[in-house]
């Protein structure tokens, strides 16, 4: 999943994923931390009952591994290569990577959602005949179909919505 433009020329576009939620969920995982290092040492020092001394190692055991995940997630790096002189697309991230030739893509698809505390969110997709490619989300709409436009500028293809 990508929602970034790293680079565009006449015959590529270059997508990659944006950090900056994760590094947000990083800091809200240190600050689960020290709060549980405060619970479990005031507990401590203070002799307070065991329900606190749970609740303390519960968030310092959710913060840790809300941490670790975190970290593993941002060493992970996801990328769409939209190439007219290849012509294909290379899909990848740090472990895989998928090559799909603009004659395999039948169709680029918008699809919108609604949800009641976000608002509306916007996925594209790469129709083939074998399945659906994930390659952008964002909710801003307008740049949704900028990425198609590119897209089908690039390949040849239509949008369907």
């Amino acid at each position: 999943m990508t929602n970034n433009i790293e680079s565009r020329t006449e015959d590529r576009l270059i997508l990659n994923d944006n950090k900056t939620d994760i590094v947000i969920y990083i800091i809200i995982s240190v600050c689960f931390i020290i709060l549980a290092l405060y619970i479990l040492l005031n507990s401590y020092y203070n002799n307070q009952d065991d329900s606190l001394l749970f609740y303390g190692k519960f968030l310092l055991y959710l913060g840790i591994f809300s941490l670790l995940f975190r970290i593993c997630e941002l060493n992970t790096k996801s990328y769409v290569i939209i190439d007219k002189k290849l012509r294909c697309v290379i899909i990848g991230n740090s472990v895989e990577r998928r090559t799909i030739p603009f004659a395999d893509i039948k169709t680029i698809k918008i699809v919108s959602d609604y949800d009641d505390d976000f608002g509306y969110f916007y996925t594209l997709f790469l129709v083939t005949n074998r399945r659906s490619e994930l390659v952008f989300e964002t909710s801003n709409e307008t740049e949704i179909e900028k990425i198609a436009d590119i897209i089908c500028e690039l390949s040849g293809k239509g949008i369907v919505s």
